[in-house]
């Protein structure tokens, strides 16, 4: 395995990645039913998280709960360092069982990813338990599961004191075209099961629609046509495997035609919204 990529997987219920490359092409935005906890110790030129776009330092802990929408553009042919721990939704809420669900909350609201600047002294610990983590081997059942546990242990003191405060920490002060950007997004989200044109969006903030598909193509990677069906897709995602029925997750995701829903979805996601129903709904 090449220094510049490393990792070591725990089943289908967490693993951790480490890579060091240059950046070949941005991702589009996209969303995992999964916790990604990314540790970026290089600059992100542009990042989305949920409805803002912001550029990230290095040194910073992202947060990014499951069906929390996110893309990162790097600088081309500039290196690029993280480590990034994905943990299985289903499998953490098995572990946390009975405990008091507010103090983990952060895990698990897609409205509210957390981004966490960190110290030295933070950076290098995290760093520390990640690469033990990601030499462990694969028959030490033990270690591995030690491995996890410490670095959440360390996740969540550093998380505490922002996830705990009234201020969101990701809505900073922008400026110009991602503060535009970010606040078309805002706008697309509280209109998400709507009809919506550009040209509704470019009227509500007295903006020409070339103007507007053309800046929110730039820091989000993808048209306002492609966001929105992500956005909705998602949704239908978490409201099958909560049990509710293709036709009533089609009606509240937006979509007046069950076919126009059922083609998007199985294009989407690669199977049909009733087998993905299947697979993941269990009923008490």
């Amino acid at each position: 395995m090449s220094d510049n990529i490393r990792y070591s997987y725990f089943h289908d219920k967490f693993n951790v990645v480490y890579r060091y490359e240059k950046a070949t092409y941005a991702m589009p935005p996209h969303t995992h039913n999964a916790i990604e906890i990314y540790l970026t110790l290089s600059d992100l030129h542009n990042t989305l998280l949920g409805s803002t776009v912001t550029p990230i330092s290095s040194d910073t802990l992202l947060i990014i709960p499951s069906y929390c929408i996110h893309q990162f553009t790097q600088n081309e042919n500039c290196e690029y360092e993280r480590y990034i721990l994905t943990i299985n939704t289903s499998w953490l809420d098995s572990i946390l069982g009975n405990t008091p669900i507010a103090r983990y909350q952060y895990l698990k609201d897609s409205n509210r990813p957390l981004m966490i600047p960190l110290n030295c002294e933070d950076k290098t610990g995290l760093i520390n338990l990640f690469e033990k983590f990601a030499h462990c081997s694969d028959e030490d059942f033990f270690l591995k599961m030690s491995c996890f546990f410490k670095l959440m242990r360390l996740i969540n003191q550093l998380a505490e004191p922002f996830h705990s405060s009234d201020e969101h920490n990701l809505k900073k002060e922008l400026s110009g075209t991602r503060k535009t950007t970010t606040e078309i997004i805002e706008y697309i989200n509280e209109h998400l099961y709507e009809s919506i044109k550009i040209q509704d969006i470019a009227d509500n903030f007295f903006l020409n629609p070339d103007y507007v598909a053309r800046i929110f193509k730039k820091y989000t990677n993808t048209p306002i046509g492609n966001y929105i069906t992500i956005q909705r897709i998602t949704k239908a995602r978490q409201l099958l495997r909560e049990g509710n029925t293709v036709t009533e997750v089609q009606i509240k995701t937006g979509y007046a035609s069950y076919e126009h829903f059922f083609r998007t979805f199985k294009k989407t996601v690669g199977i049909s919204p009733r087998e993905y129903r299947d697979k993941h709904y269990k009923a008490e």
